[in-house]
């Protein structure tokens, strides 16, 4: 579905803000929104409308009494398609080359589907991508999962499993002081700093690491 940005469109947003503010201060807040957004097409696509419904409900919040915050995040949710189109757990097997470029790739579609910041989605990329090196270089084999986390906020899991050794070293890559000349240790380290969650847990029958990323 694509949303036109008609006057009907913007005024689909500005009825809802317009409870709980004057409508002069309602266009202000929505026109900071579309601009931060980046939307300055003639049509919106639900894509767009996740990104600023946040950035409407940050700017908001600076004029609306808190006791009227959750009522205001309610007004504006029930404008916003969660689900334009069906994005499903998504689970890429690593083996080859070829299979870091196609979790790379989905990982950044799923993000960009979702409303996140191009910001976020290089950050996702770039670990999917790296922890797919890692798989195919230092192990039999794996898989990366892509998961979709919609409370208490939008975010996306990226899960890395595979059937190696395990990582020895493991405090000291975490801790940045370990050197390898065959880059082991590089994307997991990277990742920790790019993720807004890190675990890992590793051993004889294989290692998983999960990263969390807030859009």
């Amino acid at each position: 579905m694509m949303i036109g940005r008609t006057p009907a469109a913007d005024a689909m947003l500005l009825e809802v803000l317009s409870r709980y503010m004057s409508p002069i201060l309602a266009r202000s807040v929505l026109g900071r929104a579309m601009n931060k957004a980046g939307v300055s097409s003639d049509r919106v696509t639900p894509a767009d409308l996740n990104r600023i419904i946040p950035l409407l409900e940050d700017g908001a919040r600076l004029f609306v009494d808190p006791s009227r915050h959750a009522s205001l995040r309610r007004d504006l949710a029930s404008l916003q398609d969660n689900d334009p189109v069906d994005i499903e757990e998504r689970r890429i097997p690593i083996r080859t080359e070829r299979d870091i470029s196609t979790a790379r790739t989905a990982a950044r579609e799923m993000v960009e589907r979702m409303g996140g910041r191009p910001l976020i989605a290089q950050r996702v990329a770039t670990a999917v991508s790296e922890l797919s090196r890692n798989i195919v270089s230092y192990t039999p084999g794996g898989e990366i999962e892509l998961l979709r986390v919609k409370t208490p906020k939008r975010a996306i899991i990226v899960r890395a499993t595979d059937q190696g050794t395990g990582i020895r070293n493991l405090d000291q890559i975490l801790a940045g002081k370990y050197k390898s000349t065959t880059g082991l240790g590089v994307g997991i380290a990277g990742t920790r700093r790019l993720a807004d969650r890190f675990e890992i847990e590793t051993g004889p029958s294989g290692t998983r690491i999960e990263a969390e990323f807030q859009l």
